[in-house]
């Protein structure tokens, strides 16, 4: 379980985040959905102890606390080889093991995103699009109990996007164990596709605008998951807490100027 109780923070004056009530039970997948600059990001970090909140508490009751996470930037680094920035995780995790068996995973991992021939090269030679699925190869390679996404596969194309979002949900889903996934996503379809819930964070402030728990027997393929008149409705209806949310930022002018109270 991971416990959020009354979180606020603050870049100097700047309210970033105001009031975050929130309880991840373990095994929960979790996207939180919400427009650029909403905090997502922040809060993120704030889960995975990388920042301090200005306000309020942030337990975790996690059993080993193994956390990893999965940045918008890559986070390799460079004067490493690919499979060099995988061994540097797993070494820290497990110590013990020896460096054969531990290559003999980062490897496993290359192979599950697609590169399988990329162990000895370094980051430079690799397009974004292979940084970020190595990033991701090395977050899984260490059986993460809590997995934290920041945005993962925003910087891939089409057919690799769809490829990890259902190597991430056959691993959730395979694991022995109840792993928890956090995923920060701006997409409201990935969010669906993905997550057993939905938390939308409104913005400027960052605050909870909506929490949505799906139906634990949605289907599992992609096609009659989008096909059906609940997810229609429910795409709609988030769509519309992002409608209402931006509406009720704007002066009371500029909602005149847009049609307001026609």
């Amino acid at each position: 379980m991971i416990e959020l109780s009354n979180i606020s923070f603050r870049y100097g004056k700047k309210s970033i985040l105001e009031s975050i009530d929130l309880s991840v039970p373990q095994g929960e997948f979790l996207c939180l959905l919400g427009q650029s600059g909403c905090g997502k990001s922040t809060l993120l970090r704030l889960i995975a102890g990388l920042a301090k909140p200005s306000s309020g508490n942030i337990k975790n009751e996690n059993e080993s606390n193994r956390c990893a996470v999965v940045f918008q930037d890559y986070s390799l680094f460079p004067w490493m080889t690919t499979g060099e920035n995988l061994l540097l995780a797993l070494r820290a995790t497990w110590p013990e093991k020896k460096t054969a068996v531990l290559r003999d995973i980062a490897q496993k991992y290359l192979e599950l995103v697609g590169l399988p021939h990329c162990f000895q090269q370094y980051p430079a030679a690799l397009s974004g699009g292979m940084r970020q699925r190595a990033a991701i190869a090395r977050a899984l390679s260490v059986d993460p109990e809590i997995l934290l996404m920041d945005e993962p596969f925003g910087a891939l194309d089409v057919l690799n996007r769809a490829m990890l979002q259902d190597l991430l949900l056959e691993l959730f889903r395979a694991s022995s164990r109840r792993r928890t996934v956090v995923f920060v996503t701006h997409d409201v379809d990935e969010a669906i596709y993905l997550g057993n819930r939905i938390v939308v964070l409104g913005s400027t402030p960052g605050r909870v605008i909506a929490d949505n728990h799906l139906a634990k027997t949605k289907p599992r393929l992609r096609d009659e998951l989008f096909r059906l008149p609940q997810t229609r409705e429910l795409q709609n209806e988030l769509l519309d807490v992002y409608r209402r949310d931006t509406w009720q930022k704007l002066p009371a002018t500029k909602r005149e100027a847009n049609g307001g109270g026609i």
